[in-house]
């Protein structure tokens, strides 16, 4: 069982703090202790002496080091998360321009006892990167991405965001190579490939984090250490590798390889009726298709700027042109990337018995191909409107920041006509553009058809490597109260599918942590058939914390 406090969807937490100018070296000793009044006022604070004396460490770490404390104006801003379910106040938001910076926040949190988390996007679907009264270490200013001469490989710092590491990665190749990040572009790298990371490119490359040649880590004792396979931190290396973050140490930055894309790819953007036999279909033949294509299938209402949209809120302008419905409002839709030409992809479909009587016929799929570049194909399945340039990969998209919640399961066997119809009749799309979907990714087909499946299951510390699907299900809204009903909703529908599945405990993808898990470390590490005693994968990144992190210095809302 895990311990979980004071966090629920929508926690309004505190009052706003006093607002105040941005941090300046040598803050007063008068400031620090009206601060620190305002602080205790609203229990994030640490016993007043030595809450001062740890506020005047942090400000006296480096003349370069950014601390911003709770009674200035940018912490409002800096202590929120992506999804505005979460709303915590942190101790203090310190924003390191190096690994040294790190190393002396540490000592500082060390020696006062104070709880550390880290935050490298702020896409945590449970808000984890942020948690009251913790001390957050921003990682927003170690941005920095330098592509190779000879273009394979990159090394990335913690702050960048998936979409800074696409647009360098295609520049410097002049879109030759790219990186098997995942669907939006603000989601940062760190989280990201630390818990697995899966995307367009998944079944052709394997998960982001199988690009992993290399990482540098700030460990909790201020130890700096660069992990490889090979090296004596080889067992730091195997679990950044899914083990997730915020429990062996602060990543800094990952030496990962880049793919190769070829001049032109397809687009797979196919709109259909979203039926129990459509949804059936979908799962007969994307994980019998080769790995030269990643094919996904998401939700729609049918009007948006184009494909992608299912996580969208409030996206205006109909598509076309639309099959008939079966049932009003909502469709399903096919999306991907096929590396190759339009021939070679039909050709695999009709090898797979797909024709006009079909229950998506093959003349959809032959119409809903583009001819186009790898680069424009992900800003186009962005589900984020965008003008179609490069550089919209490094916008912020804070309009973007709604009140959103995911759950997830890992599909070993395909969903029978009852979980389709626990997930279709749970799906919704209201007229405030606010949405209940649901979202299949695939994985698998096989060492023969997937590259995730070309690792062994403890290989990483990714142990699902033998899942045909990801599945979750995704509520957004922008009003509270409409997220509320809507989460609600989402939790009920889940806990039915996961009856049918019938897998305990649910095996769970660690970037989309759950709250009400009631074994977190089984189900995101566990092994179907091994999970209910753990596994070795359990049992060698609860090992591990223990030494990295025996002070329990770093914190996270569900510690091994």
């Amino acid at each position: 069982m895990y311990t979980y406090t004071a966090r629920n969807p929508i926690h309004d937490g505190p009052a706003a703090l006093v607002a105040g100018g941005l941090t300046k070296k040598g803050t007063s000793t008068l400031l620090l202790m009206l601060g620190m009044m305002v602080s205790l006022l609203v229990g994030r604070a640490l016993a007043l002496d030595g809450g001062i004396e740890f506020y005047r460490c942090l400000d006296d770490v480096d003349a370069g080091l950014e601390v911003v404390f709770p009674w200035e104006g940018k912490y409002q801003g800096l202590r929120r998360v992506s999804s505005q379910m979460w709303n915590a106040y942190p101790q203090a938001v310190v924003l390191p321009s190096s690994e040294d910076d790190i190393v002396g926040v540490l000592k500082c949190a060390n020696r006062f006892g104070v709880r550390v988390t880290a935050r490298g996007g702020g896409h945590g679907n449970a808000g984890q990167s942020v948690i009251n009264g913790a001390l957050n270490i921003n990682l927003s200013k170690m941005d920095n991405v330098t592509v190779s001469e000879d273009l394979d490989t990159v090394v990335v710092q913690t702050g960048a965001t998936a979409g800074k590491v696409v647009h360098d990665v295609v520049i410097a190749s002049n879109g030759t190579r790219n990186s098997p990040v995942g669907q939006k572009p603000t989601v940062g790298m760190a989280g990201l490939t630390l818990g697995g990371g899966w995307g367009f490119f998944s079944r052709q490359y394997g998960m982001l984090c199988d690009q992993l040649i290399s990482l540098r880590m700030v460990l909790p004792s201020g130890e700096i250490v660069e992990a490889t396979a090979e090296n004596e931190h080889a067992e730091i290396f195997w679990a950044s590798c899914g083990g997730g973050g915020g429990n062996i140490g602060i990543a800094t930055a990952f030496a990962m390889r880049t793919i190769p894309t070829p001049e032109r790819v397809q687009q797979v953007y196919v709109v259909a009726p979203q039926t129990v036999e459509s949804i059936a279909f979908y799962q007969s033949i994307s994980t019998r298709l080769s790995d030269k294509v990643t094919l996904n299938l998401e939700v729609t209402h049918g009007y948006g700027h184009g494909p992608g949209t299912s996580s969208d809120v409030a996206a205006t302008g109909p598509i076309a042109p639309l099959p008939p419905l079966a049932s009003p409002g909502l469709y399903i839709e096919l999306v991907g990337i096929y590396l190759g030409d339009a021939d070679e992809f039909m050709d695999e479909l009709e090898r797979l018995g797909v024709d006009e009587s079909s229950p998506i016929p093959i003349s959809r799929f032959r119409s809903g191909l583009k001819e186009t570049t790898a680069a424009d194909a992900q800003l186009e399945l962005m589900g984020w409107e965008n003008s179609g340039q490069l550089d919209d990969l490094l916008k912020p998209y804070s309009n973007e920041n709604t009140y959103y919640s995911y759950v997830s399961v890992f599909l070993y066997e395909p969903l029978d006509e009852a979980s389709i119809k626990i997930l279709m009749e749970a799906a919704t799309w209201n007229t405030d553009g606010s949405s209940l979907v649901y979202e299949f990714q695939s994985l698998g087909g096989g060492p023969e058809r997937s590259a995730v499946a070309r690792v062994g299951v403890t290989d990483t510390a990714f142990s699902h490597r033998a899942a045909q699907y990801g599945l979750l299900m995704k509520s957004n809204a922008r009003e509270p109260l409409v997220a509320g009903s809507l989460y609600g909703r989402m939790r009920e529908a889940y806990d039915l599918l996961l009856q049918n599945i019938a897998i305990t405990p649910p095996p769970v993808y660690v970037n989309m942590v759950d709250i009400m898990l009631l074994k977190p470390s089984e189900s995101y590490y566990g092994i179907p058939g091994n999970m209910a005693n753990g596994d070795a994968t359990v049992e060698r990144l609860t090992a591990l914390a223990t030494v990295t992190n025996s002070n329990s210095t770093l914190t996270t809302i569900q510690p091994l």
